[in-house]
């Protein structure tokens, strides 16, 4: 019901404009000639059936001008809301004083002037309808990508045989170029950063670029394609109309793809982080569709001399002030801006928004061209209003937060037995502190190995509310506070890497909780398809073990071989080759035991691990299709992704799969 709902409220835009044709304009031609009774070509006097003259002049243009055929009356008929018997009395009324020279009497017109009229009326009326049909073409070019991610995501699923058989040298190579590599480069997770740092960005994947860039073209072919002008200015006010109406069948698209509800998320298995990507594209692209639409509707009210007049009207300054705050949109949402404040910019954003939409509202409204705003609302409206029912779901919960090691949030919350995690799965934690309790930021979670029903988060102390949090831990005995939290989710979509013969999982400090959840799930459901899962965790130092000790412990004689890279380790000399050592390790009840003898089925090496060494190893050693996912470091899942993409290029005797945990936006 909710994909139904919010697909219904996405094509509203369109569904509720519609196209004009050309039988429609009939009586509308015969009132702009007939500009005895109508000035202004309103069809008001003609629909007053006690002004039988004007109402009979438009019979009698009705019928000479288009021989009384029904498909050209009845428009006019409805737009009155008359009967056939109404404009038949007229027609004969009128034809029995035509012919006297009265001045207040019906009057007849040529049949050529009317059809004049009519062509003229026909190709303004035909620019909108290009505009419609364009604006629907942009729009079903996303259906179409949509389905083709929703596919391949399904596919992994339903078809799991058929997806492992595809790693040909034509598959592979696909994959190679237009799939997992980034657009320039091998940085796609780490942003890159010119200009003294000031410009950062994301380079997208290749893919990703080619469906931006896609949607570009056509939004700049449909701008100027199929216009049918009269004259010069004609043109600039037709480019302004077809502008302004594709930048509007685009803005329930933006509020959609910004959505954490997104119901497009849940059928291409795509992360929220790829659909900010496109929101922000999609955003720069309807901003320049602004500014053409702007600047072609000044030149033609220009032209006319009405500028000035034009400028001081109502919607003139709704549609400035909706430009100015898309320009401001486009500039305060550049990286450097989001990264800095995130909740600031959050706020600013929000306002900017609701200034966009109202003024865009207000513009169009006049117009009957608003549908697409009311889209955009409905559709934000929507996302809300989930957001609520999923934390009103779960319920107010005392979490216990713990600082340990003095670097990990360590929050423990009850669930309800319906609430259901799954690998992979995030979840917005609100705390109820005076300080941020408006603030909320996704986390990673594992179900509780010890406790029934229970989440369990590790959140790595940074700045803003962690740090909030680190500062008021620190000061309080035993470090744990009960604090009130809502919790919304869980978000995201599981990923099929169970369904490979391999499963590597790759993550460095904090990322260990998706990754250790999918490896657990898989011992949990008795899974044997998946017949060897190696799982690689880089920690900076020996006491990262501390707050994930009892998860590692779950790990003991199952199929999971845990190998954990500790990149400072103390108490130890350095060495080139990667090798197991002893550690002193002594938890909070001042256990001396060494952590070899508590974890004697991990691994452990010393230094920093090469992704690109593990990923060459693991295809070597893999007997059957493999599956890497990786959370962790930017560079880590960078170097993960290179290595398996030139993999790819050596190796087509297997399936080899990537999944990506990490996100950041």
């Amino acid at each position: 019901m909710q994909i139904l709902l919010c697909f219904t409220i996405l094509l509203s835009s369109t569904a509720a404009i519609s196209v004009t044709h050309k039988s429609d304009l009939a009586y509308a031609a015969c009132g702009s000639v007939l500009k005895k009774f109508s000035s202004d070509g309103s069809v008001q006097p003609f629909c007053d059936l006690s002004n039988q003259p004007a109402v009979g002049s438009m019979a009698l243009c009705l019928g000479n001008s288009f021989g009384n055929q029904n498909e050209y009356i009845q428009p006019y008929l409805q737009a009155c809301g008359m009967d056939e018997n109404d404009f038949i009395e007229s027609y004969e009324n009128a034809t029995r004083y035509v012919d006297r020279k009265d001045s207040n009497g019906p009057v007849s017109v040529s049949a050529d002037k009317v059809a004049t009229a009519w062509e003229d009326l026909y190709q303004a009326g035909l620019n909108d309808n290009y505009s419609i049909w364009f604006g629907t073409a942009l729009l079903s070019y996303w259906l179409v990508v949509m389905l083709i991610g929703s596919l391949n995501y399904w596919s992994h699923f339903l078809f799991p045989s058929f997806v492992k058989s595809l790693h040909g040298p034509m598959s592979n190579w696909i994959r190679r170029f237009f799939i997992l590599s980034p657009t320039f480069g091998h940085s796609h997770a780490s942003s890159s950063k010119v200009h003294f740092k000031v410009i950062q960005a994301f380079t997208p994947l290749r893919f990703e670029s080619i469906v931006i860039i896609g949607w570009f073209i056509l939004c700049a072919i449909f701008c100027g394609t199929n216009i049918h002008p009269s004259s010069e200015l004609n043109a600039a006010a037709s480019v302004g109309n077809r502008s302004g109406q594709l930048a509007s069948f685009a803005v329930p698209l933006l509020v959609l793809f910004a959505g954490r509800n997104n119901f497009l998320q849940w059928i291409t298995g795509w992360p929220f982080a790829r659909f900010l990507l496109f929101h922000r594209w999609v955003a720069r692209i309807v901003f320049g569709l602004l500014l053409v639409h702007a600047g072609s509707k000044t030149i033609a009210l220009k032209s006319f001399g009405a500028y000035p007049s034009f400028l001081s009207q109502g919607f003139m300054v709704a549609a400035v002030i909706a430009t100015v705050a898309a320009g401001l949109l486009i500039g305060h949402s550049v990286q450097i801006f989001r990264h800095s404040n995130y909740e600031l910019f959050l706020i600013v954003h929000y306002i900017l928004v609701v200034f966009f939409i109202v003024g865009s509202w207000v513009h169009t409204n006049d117009a009957d061209q608003a549908y697409a705003y009311y889209a955009a609302t409905a559709v934000w409206v929507f996302d809300k209003i989930v957001r609520i029912w999923r934390v009103s779901l779960y319920g107010v919960k005392k979490a216990k937060v713990e600082l340990i090691s003095n670097e990990v949030l360590k929050v423990t919350v009850a669930r309800p037995k319906w609430w259901k995690p799954f690998p992979g799965a995030f979840a917005y934690i609100y705390f109820l502190k005076s300080t941020f309790f408006w603030q909320s930021h996704p986390f990673t979670m594992v179900d509780s190995v010890t406790d029934v029903n229970t989440l369990t988060f590790y959140i790595k102390v940074k700045g803003g509310m962690t740090h909030g949090l680190y500062k008021e831990l620190s000061n309080v005995p035993g470090k744990t506070l009960q604090i009130n939290v809502l919790v919304e989710g869980p978000y995201s979509q599981p990923h099929s890497g169970r369904k490979f013969d391999t499963l590597v999982l790759l993550a460095t400090g904090t990322g260990i909780p998706g990754l250790y959840y999918a490896a657990l799930d898989l011992i949990r459901r008795h899974d044997h398809s998946t017949k060897k899962i190696k799982l690689y965790w880089t920690i900076r130092d020996i006491k990262s073990i501390a707050w994930f000790q009892d998860e590692l412990l779950k790990l003991r004689g199952s199929i999971v071989q845990p190998i954990i890279y500790v990149t400072c380790p103390p108490n130890v000399e350095s060495s080139q080759n990667s090798e197991k050592f002893k550690f002193s390790f002594s938890d909070d009840s001042g256990s001396g035991e060494q952590i070899s003898e508590v974890l004697d089925f991990v691994e452990f090496r010393y230094g920093r691990p090469s992704a690109t060494e593990i990923v060459c190893h693991e295809v070597q050693e893999s007997n059957g299709s493999i599956a890497f996912i990786t959370c962790g470091t930017p560079h880590l899942v960078d170097d993960a992704r290179l290595a398996i993409v030139q993999s790819l290029a050596k190796d087509t005797t297997k399936r080899i799969e990537l999944f990506e945990d990490f996100q950041e936006w």
